[in-house]
């Protein structure tokens, strides 16, 4: 059966410039039809982070105004097309919007093999149905892009089996490090995904060189690439809280109602989605 699906993904095989055309394509459609800077369908959200983009303020402003969770990850990054580059509060959020999803696309598709996935992808990721669009406008399309970053240069550094450590790995482990910590100031429930990835990653690990624990990994940089990154993203994650609003009225993690609410719209989304 994995071969009959092996066989015809390749025969739906793509030349190279011709997915790279689409997936441009792709892309461009999104952003004039989806971006803030042509959408008819802006909230407050929208308002809020063009407005942040405009007047921001470290350390203050390292949560959305009014919470204290959710990273200013965009209106961060938007500073340099809008203080630098002098481009309007809406085309600074459009931009960097887009950036960071295209970015971490392309660090997604590193692990596909066939180009006919990868548009598949594209469609889905730039293109979903507008009950859908909350993936691109809100955390979750800026969540799980540094999440794909991150697994680019995870691939960048386990592509070929690693003799020594040289100084471009450490590069790269730092950088997946810091990303993840990006992706877990975005949205808090990123850390249950780097999770999944580590734990894929150790088990892995074992598999692949059959030895145990304190002979093998406890000596690999990885080990203390997390342990720094799980006290550095702690200690940033609390700082960044302590300067942010305290709101008292955010539901608990995993509230009864909270769940119920959420199931219920998502069940009317997809049964809106196929029209039943």
């Amino acid at each position: 059966m994995n071969n009959l699906w092996k066989d015809k993904l390749e025969t739906l095989q793509i030349k190279k410039p011709v997915c790279f055309l689409l997936i441009i394509i792709i892309i461009l459609i999104s952003f004039f039809h989806h971006s803030s800077l042509f959408s008819p369908f802006l909230n407050s959200d929208d308002a809020v982070i063009a407005l942040m983009i405009h007047d921001f303020h470290l350390p203050q402003d390292l949560y959305y105004w009014g919470a204290n969770r959710g990273g200013t990850f965009i209106p961060l990054i938007g500073q340099f097309f809008n203080k630098i580059l002098h481009f309007s509060a809406i085309s600074s959020e459009s931009f960097t919007r887009y950036l960071i999803l295209i970015t971490g696309y392309f660090g997604i598709i590193s692990l596909f093999r066939f180009r006919f996935s990868k548009i598949i992808f594209a469609v889905v990721l730039f293109l979903p149905p507008l009950r859908m669009i909350d993936v691109i406008k809100l955390g979750f399309g800026q969540q799980y892009a540094l999440i794909g970053i991150s697994i680019f240069f995870i691939n960048k550094v386990y592509t070929q089996s690693i003799e020594k450590y040289r100084l471009k790995h450490h590069i790269y482990l730092f950088l997946i490090m810091i990303f993840f910590i990006s992706s877990i100031w975005v949205s808090d429930l990123a850390f249950v995904t780097i999770l999944i990835i580590l734990i894929v990653h150790i088990i892995s690990y074992f598999r692949k060189n059959k030895i145990i624990f304190h002979t093998s990994f406890a000596g690999q940089p990885e080990l203390y690439y997390i342990i720094l990154g799980m006290i550095a993203g702690g200690l940033f994650i609390y700082f960044a809280k302590s300067n942010s609003v305290r709101v008292e009225n955010y539901y608990g993690f995993l509230d009864p109602g909270m769940v119920a609410d959420s199931f219920r719209v998502f069940t009317k989304t997809i049964g809106d989605l196929f029209l039943l």
